[in-house]
């Protein structure tokens, strides 16, 4: 496939110093797709190609993304066997996922790639500056309460315990899960309708980003929900408006309602207190005659001093 693309013209310079000889290596770039809206993912994709006898290729300076919200992709490990030219190469693939900030056209740099060789000095390779057009999001049909989410998106809410008492609170989660700008996601229980007879306690929404093939984005919100009151208590089903780029159309993602139910309040538990230690009988016994002892040698004591003094 790589093959294919570069004999179809890949846009790259080859190394002046080379002559006649195969470039040591060789790079072409592309984004997919080559526009978008602003929040809508990129994909940002870097084909090197290198000569066998081609010992590392570095970049001279890393690339930069402005405009661009920029993250890591695995993109491609190395792979033997790409022919061009009658000459075999070495391929890999680095990838970036691109997200716009801004409308209007994105300059990307040009890109500039050493190319270390067992003897003489490095070659170069280099990548013209890459055009990305941002388009604007429609006005029309935009509905109420969108939030500026681009991407594929599905919402996900669940609970528990789904049965507890009044006094007590219940752990609710609502969780985003798209390939777009979900950390410009607004919180989606910020003005609850349906929850009066509760007290809600959000918590720091939480962001998770797991490179693939693109970047699956998971945005969760969390809170603590206490209900004031007893009976059933139904978390209203969500409705988060976004926009579509594959499509070009505003979509609705949506969950179902969530119930819980409040029994009454507990009883409050009394703590018991220690039992009382039983009186040892045998310590009981022992005492009066103990003290009955003691009794006498006083008495004995005042008696011997009395007829001291007497004599």
């Amino acid at each position: 496939m790589l093959a294919a693309l570069w004999l179809a013209g890949s846009g790259a310079s080859r190394d002046p110093d080379a002559g006649d000889e195969a470039p040591a290596c060789l790079a072409r770039v592309q984004v997919v797709p080559p526009e978008g809206f602003p929040g809508q993912q990129l994909v940002w994709r870097l084909e090197i190609l290198r000569r066998r006898h081609t010992t590392r290729v570095d970049w001279v300076e890393p690339p930069t993304f402005p405009g661009f919200r920029a993250e890591w992709l695995p993109g491609q490990p190395e792979l033997g066997g790409v022919t061009l030219d009658g000459v075999e190469y070495i391929a890999r693939v680095e990838e970036r996922a691109l997200f716009p900030e801004r409308t209007g056209e994105i300059v990307i740099a040009p890109i500039r790639l050493r190319c270390s060789v067992p003897q003489g000095p490095p070659r170069e390779a280099s990548v013209n500056a890459t055009r990305v057009r941002v388009m604007a999001l429609p006005e029309q049909g935009r509905p109420p309460g969108f939030s500026g989410l681009v991407g594929s998106l599905m919402v996900e809410v669940a609970a528990r315990p789904i049965q507890l008492a009044l006094g007590g609170s219940a752990h609710l989660e609502v969780t985003l899960r798209g390939d777009g700008n979900l950390w410009d996601a607004r919180d989606p229980l910020a003005n609850p309708a349906g929850l009066e007879g509760s007290e809600l306690f959000p918590a720091r929404p939480q962001l998770e980003l797991e490179p693939g093939v693109q970047l699956a984005v998971r945005r969760q919100f969390d809170y603590d929900v206490v209900p004031n009151r007893e009976g059933r208590l139904v978390i209203p089903g969500l409705r988060i408006p976004f926009f579509d780029p594959t499509q070009r159309r505003y979509q609705v993602a949506t969950s179902p309602a969530l119930t819980l139910e409040v029994g009454p309040r507990a009883p409050a538990r009394s703590t018991p207190r220690p039992p009382r230690p039983e009186p040892d009988p045998s310590a009981a016994a022992r005492g009066p005659g103990w003290w009955a002892l003691l009794a006498l040698a006083t008495a004995a004591l005042l008696a011997w001093v009395w007829r001291r003094r007497a004599r």
